[in-house]
């Protein structure tokens, strides 16, 4: 299965982005916040390496991949396409206008007229989404929980799609933290007292030297994760 793609933005055809990694191009399906975090991107730097995550959805006649600008998104997208009689559409449709505060927000005061407005959504799909989210309000309530969590981190990128930071330590040290079985509140509060200890060492040496710091590999700095779990 494909969970991420790293490339250049070589077309775009409406809501379909086509990603040149080098040795193939993709075609990705991506929701319209996404579609103008590109836009503005591309206009400062055409030619940046941008990185996706992404949904691998297997159809008899295709495989088709939705690209989403951070991993809570996307499980946002799954939970939604999960429910019976929405899919991947619909899902797109509203992840193109809300994210998970504001859908809770809606459902939670039962506001069919603020679902209403997005394109394919009905009076009565309105008021089965309600029903739903309000029906696993936990795990509604899980994701927002992780998407702020990471906001405070310094993870997530909604609204922002950028170019992959030279200094990808973060990163690895999630996957790593990831590959071991660990769950994602778990990392996203890991990672968060991972960045203070860097901000305190950025502002300890005058913001000089680049993370990790003092020579700390990042195998280093996944030892210190498993410390903090």
């Amino acid at each position: 299965m494909i969970s991420g793609i790293r490339g250049i933005v070589s077309r775009k055809a409406g809501t379909r982005l086509f990603i040149d990694t080098g040795a193939i191009e993709y075609e990705m399906i991506v929701p319209l916040n996404v579609l103008d975090a590109v836009e503005r991107r591309l206009h400062e730097e055409p030619d940046a390496q941008l990185f996706f995550h992404v949904h691998q959805q297997i159809l008899p006649e295709e495989h088709r991949l939705y690209g989403f600008l951070d991993p809570q998104q996307r499980e946002l997208f799954r939970t939604i396409q999960d429910i019976k009689g929405f899919g991947s559409s619909l899902a797109l449709s509203i992840l193109s206008h809300l994210d998970t505060r504001g859908l809770l927000a809606i459902c939670e005061g039962g506001d069919s007229g603020g679902l209403t407005h997005i394109p394919r959504i009905g009076k009565s799909t309105a008021e089965a989404l309600i029903f739903e989210v309000n029906r696993k309000k936990k795990r509604f309530l899980k994701l927002l929980e992780l998407e702020e969590g990471a906001a405070r981190a310094g993870l997530s990128q909604t609204g922002e799609l950028v170019a992959e930071p030279e200094d990808e330590t973060f990163e690895l040290v999630k996957q790593a933290l990831l590959q071991l079985g660990y769950k994602e509140n778990q990392i996203t509060k890991v990672l968060s007292k991972l960045e203070k200890e860097r901000t305190g060492s950025d502002q300890a040496d005058g913001g000089s030297e680049q993370w990790p710091l003092d020579g700390d590999s990042t195998a280093e700095w996944i030892r210190k994760a498993l410390q903090l779990i």
